[in-house]
């Protein structure tokens, strides 16, 4: 099957980095195309998710991904490959990413953010605020004795957006350095309550090469950027660009 390229592309600079707010229930609108650019190995991937609603959510995930990624690339979605770097990230095959496009994309409850970078990597996180999740258990594993102190001294109505705001940091900069879960949480630290919107990492008590930016996505969310230094721009695209890219595609 042939498939049309698209003439043009979404403007990306080295030094740059966006972020697109995707509302679930907005690409439910274009399930079907989304879904039928997967290819073989993610529709059989998909086929293996049991959990209530998983299924679903992994393709409409996927699709959006290979539609924007599309807008850079100028390939059609279905025919971007998509590969495994280390730690199992996603990226793009070696063929499509001679640009060094780089992405990383998170999604929670019916939230999808997807981070796109030129010549950079990126991680991002997002995660759905649960007042009733365990976090002070889940903080005495992956938190440090600072960032558990801070999170103490707050106000108990406060503690579990702040733990979130903390988490969702720390995974965005595993996520970025392309390793994983093979470095502890409990080795990174990061700032816990809301200040300036960007911050440094430190890693084993030292100052990561890393920036932490907070991405705005509404209430009951929380998430975080994960760039390094050399990026000096962050633009946050909302529904009606995520539209005209889904749009672009059928």
């Amino acid at each position: 099957m042939t498939v049309a390229a698209c003439a043009a592309r979404m403007p990306l600079g080295v030094g740059e980095a966006q972020v697109w707010r995707v509302p679930l229930v907005a690409a439910l609108l274009r399930s079907e195309h989304l879904a039928a650019s997967l290819s073989v190995e993610e529709r059989e991937r998909a086929a293996r998710i049991a959990v209530a609603g998983g299924r679903e959510r992994f393709v409409l995930a996927r699709g959006v991904l290979r539609a924007l990624l599309a807008t850079y690339t100028g390939e059609h979605p279905g025919a971007l490959r998509l590969v495994r770097g280390p730690g199992g990230k996603p990226a793009l095959a070696p063929e499509l990413g001679r640009g060094g496009l780089r992405f990383n994309i998170s999604h929670s409850g019916e939230l999808m953010l997807c981070a796109v970078a030129r010549g950079a990597d990126v991680g991002i996180d997002a995660e759905r605020v649960d007042e009733g999740w365990p976090h002070a258990r889940v903080a005495a594993h992956f938190l440090t004795r600072r960032e558990r102190a801070v999170l103490r001294s707050l106000p108990p109505a406060e503690r579990a957006g702040a733990f979130f705001a903390c988490w969702t940091r720390k995974e965005a900069l595993v996520k970025a350095t392309g390793v994983g879960m093979g470095i502890s949480l409990a080795r990174v630290e990061v700032p816990v309550s809301s200040g300036a919107p960007v911050a440094v990492a430190h890693l084993d008590g030292r100052p990561a090469p890393w920036m932490l930016h907070d991405v705005v996505c509404g209430p009951g969310y929380r998430a975080a950027l994960a760039t390094p230094g050399t990026v000096e721009r962050v633009q946050v695209l909302d529904p009606p660009e995520v539209l005209r890219a889904l749009a672009a595609w059928g």
